[in-house]
């Protein structure tokens, strides 16, 4: 494609330089108008792009199978039997939503279990994180900075278009990044950062923890971005295979299932939708699913097209 980009190249500067030459005859120059060299590198531009999406799905050595659906329909347990891991590092729960980052486990030969979890930067956490939800609330400009954030939120609309809507995202952003942000601001740094943390701390990262009153105790997941966990699998030949657990579909907050999306779609090769029956698929689940899968459906076209 490069080499056929370089001769398009070529005869375009040719058709330029004919063009100016005043010995033309004017059906000479209108031919040589209607050649329309630019749009034909801009559209090989764009199938080199996809050639290159596409070579880099099908080059890769690893085979990643996502897991979602609404949360408390087994997403967490499947991935226990899987994996062997624990509820200490992949929480299931039959009460409040328990997983709360995207977590991708990679089979590691040796016994030792550890993650690395990559956290959000101080301005990517404000524009990729709080921004949506200013924005999506009609709350004005958005803080800057984390000290801005500090600051008293500005009062939750009134009589918004979805009050039901409005009412749940407003309360995400106050009792959940206002409330605790000295629970989790020291993850946030200058520049996005990867740790490497032991067993014993995996589940403070990717997920929330509550207390018989329902409060919440874990707060270092506001600050994730994703984490990756590296344990020995039960079963063997599953090096080349990599599980994605996600958080529930309906109980992520505001943006989180539009970047799931967007990272199932950059990630997987296969996706699984787990719902406990097919009634309560009918019910609550099978729609938003559908919404899921059509999205990514569309995104593979325009990958492809």
């Amino acid at each position: 494609m490069q080499s056929l980009e370089s001769k398009l190249e070529e005869l375009e500067t040719h058709r330029q330089s004919l063009m100016q030459d005043p010995n033309n005859s004017p059906e000479l120059g209108k031919r040589l108008a209607e050649i329309d060299f630019p749009g034909l590198l801009k559209r090989l531009a764009k199938e080199r792009e996809v050639f290159d999406n596409l070579w880099k799905r099908f080059n890769r050595d690893m085979l990643n199978i996502g897991v979602v659906g609404r949360a408390r329909q087994g997403k967490s347990t499947l991935l226990q039997s899987l994996t062997g891991l624990s509820d200490d590092e992949i929480p299931s729960s039959d009460g409040l939503p328990c997983t709360s980052v995207q977590s991708i486990i990679y089979h590691h030969p040796e016994d030792r279990t550890y993650a690395k979890v990559y956290l959000y930067s101080e301005e990517e956490f404000i524009e990729e994180v709080i921004a949506p939800y200013y924005q999506e609330l009609s709350l004005g400009k958005p803080p800057r900075l984390l000290k801005e954030f500090r600051k008293p939120l500005p009062p939750q609309p009134i009589n918004p278009p979805n009050p039901a809507k409005a009412e749940s995202v407003y309360k995400h952003l106050r009792d959940d990044y206002h409330a605790h942000i000295d629970k989790y601001e020291a993850q946030l740094q200058g520049k996005p950062r990867e740790i490497k943390i032991p067993k014993e701390e995996i589940r403070e990262y990717v997920s929330q923890k509550y207390d018989a009153q329902n409060n919440p105790l874990f707060f270092n997941h506001l600050a994730v971005r994703k984490v990756e966990i590296f344990c020995r699998f039960p079963h063997v030949n599953v090096e080349k295979i990599g599980l994605v657990d996600m958080p529930g579909l309906g109980d992520t907050r505001l943006g989180d299932e539009e970047r799931m999306i967007k990272r199932l779609w950059q990630r997987m090769w296969i996706l699984f939708s787990l719902c406990a029956n097919l009634q309560q698929a009918e019910i609550c689940g099978k729609r938003r699913i559908q919404t899921c899968t059509t999205r990514l459906t569309r995104l593979w076209k325009t990958d492809c097209h």
